[in-house]
Formats: C-alpha cells, sequence, structure tokens
C-alpha cells in the first residue's frame, strides 16, 4: 500500500490543538510553560526558563489548519486547549473551515478560561451559533474574589457575564467547570460545585471535571496535616451526602470519592515545609495574603 492510503486508513477521528502558551491568566497551580503570562512572576521568583514569554517555537499554523480540515469529513472532535484558546487566532481560523466544510456536526470541545469572548473582530459567540455541538470546559478554581486571588488575572464579575451570554445567546452549548483540586482548593470545592449548580451556570449537576493536582508536590493536598485532612474529607463526605440527594450520577459521585482516596493515600510533610515558603513567595511578589482554607 502506498503512504497515502496508509494514512488514509490511520485518519484520526479526534484532534487535539494546544498551539502555543499565550494566556492572559498566571493560577497559582499553572506555570509559564502553559502561561505566557506568568513569565514575569517566574523570573522574580528565578524558576523561568530561558528568556522569552513564550518557550516552544509556533509551528507553521496554516499548515496545520489545512491537515486538521483534510480529515474534517469523518472528524468527530476538535479540542482546544492551551494556553487560552480563545485567545488564539488559529481558532478562529479552524472555525471559519470547519463552517466551510459544513462540518457542522464535529464536536468542538474547549479548556478555556473563558475571560474573553472575542478577539479582534472575530467573536467566538458567532460561530458557536452555527455549530451543532459545542462543549465548553471553563477553568475556575474558586468564586469572587478567592478565585480571583488563585486564577490571577480573572474578574469574576466577567467570567459570570459571559456565561449568561452565552446561555442566552447559544443556548445548545455544554457548560461544565473543571476546578483543579488543590490545597488551596480542597476545603471549598464542594462550595463552588454547588454555586455554579444552584446559579444554573452549569448544564447539569454532573458537569464538572476534577482535575486532581499531583505536581508540583507543595500543593498537592496529601501534604496537609492529619487535622485538616479530617476538615477536607468531612466536607467533601457532605457534599457526596448532597450530591446523592440531588441525584447526581454515579460517575461525579465516584469523582469525589477519589479526591478523599487520595487525600488519605499518603503524608508528604515535607511538602508542607515547601508549601509554606512557596506560597509566602508568591504572596510576596503578587502583595496578596492567599491561605488555606481550613478556618
Amino acid at each position: 500500500a502506498s503512504m497515502e492510503s496508509t494514512l488514509d486508513y490511520f485518519k484520526p477521528t479526534q484532534i487535539t490543538l494546544i498551539t502555543n502558551e499565550t494566556c492572559n491568566l498566571k493560577c497559582r497551580t499553572c506555570w509559564h510553560g502553559a502561561s505566557s503570562s506568568w513569565f514575569e512572576d517566574a523570573k522574580a521568583l528565578k524558576t523561568n526558563f530561558g528568556d522569552k514569554a513564550i518557550i516552544k517555537a509556533t509551528i507553521n499554523n496554516s499548515n496545520l489548519i489545512d491537515e486538521v480540515i483534510a480529515y474534517s469529513d469523518e472528524l468527530e472532535e476538535i479540542y482546544f486547549a492551551g494556553g487560552e484558546p480563545l485567545l488564539m487566532e488559529e481558532h478562529y481560523e479552524l472555525l471559519e473551515r470547519v463552517i466551510e466544510q459544513q462540518s457542522f456536526s464535529t464536536r468542538i470541545r474547549y479548556n478555556t478560561n473563558l475571560s474573553i469572548l472575542k478577539l479582534k473582530d472575530k467573536s467566538a459567540i458567532a460561530y458557536w451559533k452555527q455549530l451543532k455541538n459545542v462543549h465548553l470546559s471553563i477553568s475556575v478554581d474558586d468564586k469572587e474574589e478567592r478565585g480571583e486571588v488563585i486564577r490571577k488575572g480573572l474578574r469574576w464579575s466577567r467570567l459570570i457575564e459571559n456565561i449568561r451570554t452565552i446561555q442566552k445567546e447559544c443556548p445548545h452549548v455544554v457548560l461544565e467547570i473543571a476546578p483543579t483540586v488543590s490545597v488551596y482548593t480542597v476545603f471549598s470545592i464542594a462550595e463552588l460545585h454547588r454555586y455554579f449548580y444552584q446559579q444554573e451556570l452549569i448544564s447539569s449537576l454532573d458537569a464538572i471535571y476534577l482535575n486532581l493536582l499531583e505536581r508540583p508536590n507543595y500543593y498537592n493536598i496529601q501534604l496537609l496535616t492529619i487535622e485538616d485532612k479530617a476538615i477536607a474529607k468531612k466536607r467533601l463526605e457532605n457534599h457526596i451526602d448532597w450530591l446523592k440527594n440531588n441525584g447526581a450520577s454515579k460517575k461525579t459521585i465516584e469523582e469525589f470519592k477519589s479526591i478523599i482516596t487520595y487525600l488519605l493515600a499518603k503524608n508528604d510533610e515535607k511538602a508542607l515545609a515547601l508549601f509554606k515558603v512557596k506560597n509566602k513567595e508568591i504572596n510576596g511578589i503578587r502583595n496578596e495574603s492567599l491561605r488555606l482554607l481550613t478556618l
């Protein structure tokens, strides 16, 4: 068989696109290899690699888009991650091409901080209105002021406004939250989930995807003291009871149970000492006072 026919045979049905680290937020648990905004803080903390905010050279994006579109007659899903995909011009170019090809049912899935809905003259909503299958996984770790501190650069009111705009303009778009489970969020994640559900900001009670942070170890929930773990466990167990009473799926309940299992799997007291140092450093350079939420 020729090389071309072999490629045809192995046509992918799902494509993930991470074109670069362009991002307008500098979340506590992230780093400058995944967010360009982190660069200045990384320099201040002496944790930067190289002397540029964008580490990877950007590939030839026009060619990339051509290659993706070549598969679009049978492409089930395009997944945009980042950085922040809604800040990347290639994302809008690709949506244009998908619509031109009339591949309206291809699932377009995002990992996004949803801080913007427009880039220059391009409106994400205008594209989403034409597509049948759009799924937004919103990175949000806590609510209101604390949410803004953990995900530095986030404007809470703008996030809520953007969600409401999407619900009004294109109600078919699926909205879920994707919080990172870290020492900063393990005590409040249940409250965050309930808030988004009760305010009808997510598509269903099960519209949550938990990202359990393993590294860096100084933000890992296993560093907590026995006393703090007991507090976190109790809050999570109360939430699991609430989820059961409100008809959550087995999968969602299992996800929360798995946090408890991971929390108690081992103790990492060395990492707790390191957390105190790192947290003090970043509070210092950002002039903030973020701490563990055990009170």
